[in-house]
């Protein structure tokens, strides 16, 4: 699974209210821009992860792509969540049928609506090309995820979490030591 940028690292240092150099024991300081690459290339991924994982559903960045899907013999189709929001489609067929996304089918963010039928019930007989995901982030998930960054930095600062940690983290190694209590 691919993730997108939910967030900047700016907003996250404003909700920190942490600096570099707060961070490691006395003597040894972070520079900035060791830091910044921490948040973006460390933090801002797993909070990411996190927030996916727990809402079940990625907000990463839009697909464009072939939704196979089961048709229910009713006029409206449900998408699963992760073809959610739909943007839109350019193509489509039901049972090997081309069908008209202009004149056919009409594409809502979480369902299909077929104004000349029903989807007939089937396994994956319904294709349909299309665009979906989020073309801007939802603020709520771009708030969420800048502040799991924040409290993980503000309990570091408390922690004095030393910097050859930090290095470890930043050569690959286990992320979830900066998440213990």
């Amino acid at each position: 699974m691919q993730y997108g940028t939910y967030v900047g690292t700016l907003t996250v240092e404003y909700l920190a209210q942490v600096q570099a150099s707060q961070l490691g024991t006395e003597g040894t300081a972070w520079s900035q821009s060791a830091f910044d690459n921490f948040i973006l290339g460390t933090l801002i991924p797993q909070a990411e992860k996190f927030v996916d994982t727990y809402c079940n559903h990625s907000f990463g960045t839009p697909s464009f792509g072939t939704l196979t899907l089961d048709g229910n013999g009713k006029q409206v189709l449900f998408l699963p969540p992760k073809y959610c929001p739909l943007i839109g489609i350019s193509a489509g067929s039901i049972d090997s049928t081309a069908i008209s996304p202009i004149t056919d089918i009409h594409a809502h963010d979480q369902y299909l609506e077929y104004y000349n039928g029903n989807f007939n019930e089937g396994c994956k007989n319904v294709l349909v090309y299309g665009s979906y995901g989020y073309a801007t982030m939802p603020k709520d998930i771009e708030f969420v995820t800048a502040q799991l960054c924040a409290n993980v930095l503000a309990d570091m600062m408390r922690r004095k979490v030393a910097p050859d940690l930090f290095a470890s983290v930043m050569a690959g190694g286990d992320a979830g030591e900066l998440f213990a209590m």
